[in-house]
């Protein structure tokens, strides 16, 4: 193993401790969270979540790992205004990111990425989850430390969340894999 083949994405990810989230800031909240310290949130509301219900937390943690990457390039774009030419710009970064990856590690992180953007399994809509449920937990200790901001539209993400959750679970139970 060569630490210089995988210094560009680990550099990448270190960046995002940099990288503001910008919802927050367009919310006027001072000192607002990174995209770092989002990824870390969504991670371990990930591990928890897929742990609860039993889904394969290696993979879901993978994607939540990986799934605000491309942000290292590209800074970070709120939810609401994203559209289709964020979305390929993301790719592209991702495919720049990965491609100085050994190839099996590159092939791996790539499908996981692949697998997140389609929101085809049990693990990729667990982790979109996590990321709203994240966003919509993280809005209410802003709206604790900072009474009177706007954040409606952050805690309704705790709605979705929640309801992608209480689908899993009753696919989980009627349909139990392996």
């Amino acid at each position: 193993m060569r630490i210089d083949q995988l210094e560009d994405l680990l550099q990448a990810g270190l960046r995002l401790k940099g990288v503001k989230r910008t919802g927050w800031m367009e919310a006027g909240l001072p000192d607002p969270e990174s995209v770092a310290d989002h990824s870390y949130g969504v991670s371990l509301t990930t591990m928890v979540l897929s742990d609860t219900l039993g889904l394969d937390t290696l993979r879901a943690l993978r994607m939540a790992l990986l799934h605000d990457l491309a942000e290292s390039l590209t800074g970070d774009i709120p939810r609401p205004a994203k559209g289709a030419g964020d979305e390929a710009r993301e790719d592209e970064a991702m495919a720049e990111l990965l491609g100085r990856l050994p190839e099996t590690l590159r092939g791996l992180y790539q499908e996981s990425w692949e697998e997140y953007r389609s929101q085809t399994t049990w693990e990729a809509r667990l982790v979109e989850a996590a990321d709203k449920l994240e966003l919509a937990i993280q809005a209410e200790i802003y709206a604790g430390r900072h009474p009177g901001a706007p954040l409606e539209s952050f805690r309704r993400e705790r709605r979705e969340a929640e309801q992608t959750l209480e689908e899993l679970g009753r696919l989980k139970k009627a349909t139990p894999r392996g």
